[in-house]
């Protein structure tokens, strides 16, 4: 028997990685065939409700906070009107990336950038010798009042840092480089982590660390300390009056929990000594550190999950148990606080920190 036009268009597009969908026109469109779920049917609706019937149209539309390239437009099969719609499965940040020429002049633009803060970078820290070895004849107050204007001009270039610091992050996810997975002590890399922090946030930020011991996950230990620094922003960003953090990693059958309780202590937020940036226009986009948060999920099989009490935030990462043999032995690294300049600490929390280089 032969197919009918319907017939042939759901099989031409039933394994199609893009989602196809097929809409009648009526004065409120319904969907009468999709190759598979999307998530997003009722912002598409919103969208087809306002679309001219007649019109093809390819446009950007943020789904689920990523932009993604949109295709409409009126097609018959069966002698029946209908309204194709295809939504690129992969957002066009991916898309670009996957471009050899965009990521090769992107990593371009970011290396030359990176060379002008280095340089900024260079000049502060000869002016600090040159203002520490007269520091016996000099006035205190005066050197002081120096010095502050020194760690002003070094916070701002880790702040001019960081767009460069969430590209190479994101890069690595979709070039599958550096993303290799180890297995690791999640209390000892937590404690670590703390530590670190702690000496960057000083008060504007306080932590505190409750783990059970020998926590095996299977994770990358960049990745995994990058991402818990977005989380800290985003918490922040939700939030601007959290003053403390609460970590806790335990198990819970076959799986690792990293909690993050993020609280006011009744104490005023801390009031960062740099101006922040001016926030020119309001976005459905995901931030960087969203997508990252993102990402990492989405490449070690990790679930998060959100909840806000009547006097807290909280976050929750669940990650799959490793199961070790009988024979295995692990020593995770030893605290390493990075007192270099552009640690990613300090360029990642530039935001909300006060940390003083000098």
């Amino acid at each position: 028997m032969q197919q009918s036009e319907l017939q042939w268009f759901q099989k031409w597009y039933q394994d199609s990685m893009d989602h196809i969908l097929l809409y009648d026109n009526s004065e409120h469109p319904v969907c009468v065939w999709k190759n598979r779920n999307f998530p997003f049917q009722s912002v598409l609706f919103n969208i087809l409700t306002n679309t001219d019937i007649h019109k093809s149209s390819s446009t950007l539309h943020p789904f689920g906070g990523n932009l993604h390239n949109l295709t409409i437009h009126p097609c018959t099969l069966d002698q029946v009107s209908y309204r194709f719609v295809q939504v690129n499965a992969l957002p066009l940040q991916q898309l670009q990336w996957q471009s050899t020429d965009w990521r090769h002049q992107t990593e371009n633009k970011i290396a030359a950038m990176r060379q002008q803060i280095f340089g900024i970078s260079n000049a502060v820290s000869a002016l600090y010798e040159g203002l520490d070895d007269c520091k016996d004849e000099g006035a205190s107050m005066l050197l002081e009042e120096q010095w502050q204007q020194l760690n002003i001009i070094k916070g701002n270039c880790c702040r001019l840092m960081q767009p460069t610091v969430y590209l190479l992050e994101q890069c690595k996810y979709y070039h599958h480089q550096e993303i290799t997975g180890e297995v690791i002590f999640l209390d000892h890399e937590l404690s670590n982590f703390v530590v670190s922090c702690r000496n960057v946030l000083g008060n504007f930020l306080k932590m505190s660390i409750i783990s059970d011991k020998h926590l095996c996950i299977y994770t990358n230990r960049k990745r995994l300390q990058n991402v818990l620094l977005c989380l800290i922003l985003q918490s922040r960003a939700e939030h601007p009056n959290i003053t403390q953090m609460q970590w806790k990693a335990s198990t819970e059958d076959e799986s690792v929990l990293l909690h993050c309780t993020c609280a006011a202590t009744g104490a005023e937020a801390s009031v960062s000594r740099h101006s922040t940036a001016e926030v020119l226009y309001q976005t459905n986009l995901a931030e960087p550190y969203q997508t990252i948060i993102s990402l990492f999920c989405q490449t070690y099989h990790v679930s998060i999950l959100y909840a806000n009490t009547d006097d807290s935030y909280i976050f929750t990462l669940r990650f799959p148990k490793h199961q070790p043999g009988k024979s295995f032995t692990l020593q995770s690294s030893a605290s390493i606080i990075q007192h270099e300049s552009f640690s990613p600490f300090q360029i990642f929390l530039s935001d909300i920190s006060g940390y003083r280089f000098y």
